[in-house]
C-alpha cells in the first residue's frame, strides 16, 4: 500500500506572485489559481510543466479552480464574486484567454466550485452564505440558490448519487438534492468545515478547522473520525491510482498527510517549505499536486521516474529545514504557528475584544471588535529567538515589542514591554513619547493584558475621568515611579500649589521587585489636602522612598455589597 514518505518531489512551478489557493487536474496540463489575482495553466511535458497560459480577467484574488474534461472548460472562482468559464485548449482565436461565460449572482467571495450531476451543471459556494447550482452553463446563467448556512460556504461537492453536499463557517454540512431542497444538516465538527471529498463508492469526507477528517457513509453517518494535523485542515483529494480508500489532506501545519479510510494514517508527515498548505488534488498518474502559502506550486510522485534531480531534492530539504526553524520563533511566549488565519475574522466578536490573527505573507496583526465589526489596530511584532524569549530595542532586552500601526500614512510605532511592568503606566509612557491622544491610554493597556501573559491591573478609566478641580489627568495606581511636573496653569484651589500632570514625555520609572519607585515629588506638609487630609504635592525636585505597599494593586476587587443605586445618584 502507498505511504507518504514513498512520495518526494517531483517538479516545482513557480510563476505566481502570492499564495495559491486552489489547484485542479486536467488533459495534460494543471490549473493553480493565486491571490496574485490570475489562474495559470501548467502544461506538462515528462516530469517538468510548463507555464502555458494565464489568466488575468478577475479583479481579485482567484480562489477557487475547476477543469470540466468533457467540455473542455477551466473554471475559476474569484473574490469579485464571478465565475469565469474558458474553452480549453487555449491559444486560438482573437481572443484566445477571454472567457466564453462569466456567471454572476453571488454577492461575495466565491470559494469554491465542483462539477454538477451532468456535463453542463456546476455548484459554487460563497462567502455570501449560499451555495449556487449553475444550469445550462455557460451560455446561461440560470441558477439555483441554496439558502440555510449561517456563515461563509466553503465547501461544495456533487455525490455519486446526484445530490450536493455544502461545507459551512457555520460548522455544519448540509445534503441537497438538484432543485435545491435541504434533506440533510450534519453537524459534528467544531469548527468550519473547509473541504469535502466524494467517495466513488458513495459517502464523501469532511475537513475542518477543528484538524480532524470526517468519513461520511453513504447513509450521512459519521463512521470514523481521523486525527493528526495540529492546525487547521483546508483541502482534501484522491487519485483513482491510489485505490477507493486512500486520499490526502493539506492544512495550516505545515504539512502534506496521506490516509486509509479503514488503516487511518499512512506514515508520518511530509513537511512542507510553506506555512499554508491550501490546496492538495490526486493526479491520474498517481502523483499529487499541492498549492502553498509560498506562492509555488508543486508536484509529488512515488514513481524513481518523475522524482526531482538530487540537486532540486537538497534545495528542497534546506527550504524545509529553514521553514522548520521559523516555525520555532515564538511571539510573546506563543507559537506563530498557533494563531488563527484571517478566516477567523469571519465570526463576530463581542465589543472590546481583541485578536491576533496571522495572514499568508507572514504579517501578524492585531484586530479589535468595535461597532460591528473587526478593525485592525496594527502590526504585532514579537517573534524572538527560542532560547532567551527576549528583544531587543533600543538597546534594552524586552519581553514583547509590539508594533503599533496608528493609520495608513503613518510609520508603525513600537511599543516595549516587559513582564511585570504595569501595563496602564507603559501604555501612558508609550502615549508621552509619541505624542498621542491620552483617550488612547486604556486601549493600550488592555492591548497589553490581553496579548501578554502579565496579570490585570486594576485601573481606571483614562478617558472618562479627570480631576475637575484643576483640570489635570488623574492619578493611575501603580505609575507613581516618575516625576511628575506641575502646569502653572492650573492651580489647586485648596492648597494653593500648583496641579500635577502626567504630560512630560519619557518619564523615566525605576522599578524593584515589589513594585516600589521614587516618588512624584517631596510631600509638603503644610498644605493638607481637604478630601484625603494627606499633604499635597508640591514642586520639590529631591526623590524619596515611597513606602506605602498598596500600589501597585495587582488584581481585580470585587466590592460585593455596594449599593449601585446609591453610587449611581452620586455621580449624576
Amino acid at each position: 500500500m502507498v505511504k507518504i514518505e514513498d512520495f518526494k518531489l517531483s517538479s516545482e512551478l513557480v510563476g505566481h506572485k502570492l499564495d495559491v489557493r486552489a489547484v485542479a487536474e486536467g488533459a495534460g496540463f494543471i490549473v493553480s489559481g493565486s491571490r496574485d489575482k490570475t489562474a495559470k495553466v501548467w502544461q506538462a511535458f515528462g516530469k517538468h510543466y510548463e507555464d502555458k497560459e494565464t489568466l488575468k480577467n478577475h479583479t481579485n484574488y482567484v480562489g477557487a479552480v475547476l477543469v470540466v474534461e468533457s467540455n473542455g472548460w477551466i473554471c475559476t472562482g474569484s473574490n469579485d464574486a464571478t465565475i469565469c468559464i474558458f474553452q480549453y485548449p487555449l491559444g486560438s482565436g482573437s481572443h484566445p484567454t477571454e472567457p466564453i461565460g462569466v456567471l454572476k449572482g453571488h454577492t461575495s467571495t466565491v470559494c469554491a466550485l465542483a462539477a454538477g450531476h451532468n456535463a453542463t451543471t456546476l455548484i459554487s459556494g460563497s462567502w455570501d452564505k449560499t451555495a449556487k447550482i449553475w444550469t445550462n452553463a455557460p451560455g446561461s446563467s440560470t441558477n439555483i440558490t441554496l439558502v440555510g448556512h449561517e456563515a461563509a460556504v466553503w465547501a461544495v461537492a456533487c455525490l455519486p448519487n446526484g445530490r450536493y453536499v455544502s461545507g459551512s463557517a457555520d460548522k455544519n454540512i448540509v445534503v441537497w438534492n438538484e432543485r435545491g431542497e435541504k434533506l440533510v444538516v450534519l453537524k459534528g465538527h467544531k469548527d468550519c468545515v473547509r473541504g469535502l471529498c466524494p467517495l466513488p463508492k458513495g459517502g464523501f469526507l469532511s475537513c475542518s478547522n477543528d484538524a480532524t477528517i470526517r468519513y461520511w457513509n453513504d447513509t450521512y453517518e459519521c463512521v470514523k473520525e481521523f486525527h493528526g494535523h495540529s492546525n487547521y485542515i483546508y483541502s482534501i483529494g484522491r487519485s483513482d491510482a491510489w485505490g477507493d480508500e486512500v486520499f490526502v489532506t493539506g492544512g495550516e501545519d505545515s504539512t502534506i498527510r496521506m490516509w486509509h479510510l479503514r488503516d487511518g494514517a499512512l506514515g508520518d508527515a511530509l513537511q512542507m517549505p510553506a506555512q499554508s498548505v491550501w490546496a492538495v488534488a490526486g493526479l491520474k498518474n498517481g502523483d499529487f499536486v499541492a498549492g502553498t502559502s509560498d506562492a509555488i506550486v508543486r508536484v509529488f510522485s512515488a514513481n524513481e521516474e518523475r522524482i526531482a534531480s538530487e540537486e532540486t531534492l537538497a534545495a528542497y530539504r534546506v527550504a524545509v529545514e529553514v521553514r522548520q526553524a521559523e516555525s520555532a520563533k515564538q511571539l510573546g511566549g506563543m507559537n506563530v504557528n498557533d494563531l488563527p488565519g484571517p478566516e477567523s475574522l469571519l465570526s463576530e466578536g463581542r465589543d472590546g475584544q481583541t485578536r491576533i490573527v496571522r495572514h499568508p505573507n507572514g504579517k501578524i496583526l492585531c484586530y479589535q471588535w468595535t461597532n460591528g465589526k473587526w478593525d485592525c489596530v496594527g502590526d504585532v511584532m514579537g517573534a524572538s529567538d527560542g532560547d532567551t524569549g527576549k528583544q531587543l530595542y533600543e538597546g534594552r532586552e524586552y519581553d514583547y515589542v509590539f508594533s503599533v500601526n496608528l493609520s495608513d500614512d503613518a510609520p508603525n510605532l513600537k511599543l516595549p514591554y516587559n513582564r511585570g511592568e504595569d501595563p496602564w503606566f507603559v501604555a501612558q509612557r508609550f502615549i508621552h513619547k509619541h505624542n498621542l491622544p491620552q483617550a488612547y491610554l486604556d486601549q493600550v493597556a488592555n492591548f497589553i493584558v490581553k496579548n501578554s501573559d502579565s496579570a490585570p491591573v486594576a485601573s481606571a478609566t483614562a478617558n472618562s475621568y479627570y480631576d475637575p478641580f484643576t483640570g489635570g489627568s488623574r492619578y493611575v495606581p501603580g505609575s507613581s515611579g516618575g516625576q511628575f511636573q506641575p502646569s502653572a496653569a492650573n492651580t489647586d484651589p485648596f492648597t494653593g500649589a500648583s496641579s500635577y500632570t502626567t504630560q512630560t514625555p519619557n518619564v523615566a520609572v525605576a522599578r524593584n521587585a515589589g513594585g516600589t519607585g521614587a516618588s512624584a515629588a517631596n510631600a509638603a506638609s503644610g498644605n493638607l489636602d481637604p478630601f484625603t487630609g494627606g499633604s499635597s504635592y508640591t514642586t520639590g525636585s529631591t526623590e524619596v522612598k515611597k513606602s506605602n505597599t498598596h500600589f501597585p494593586h495587582r488584581h481585580y476587587i470585587l466590592l460585593e455589597n455596594a449599593d449601585l443605586s446609591k453610587v449611581l445618584v452620586k455621580l449624576k
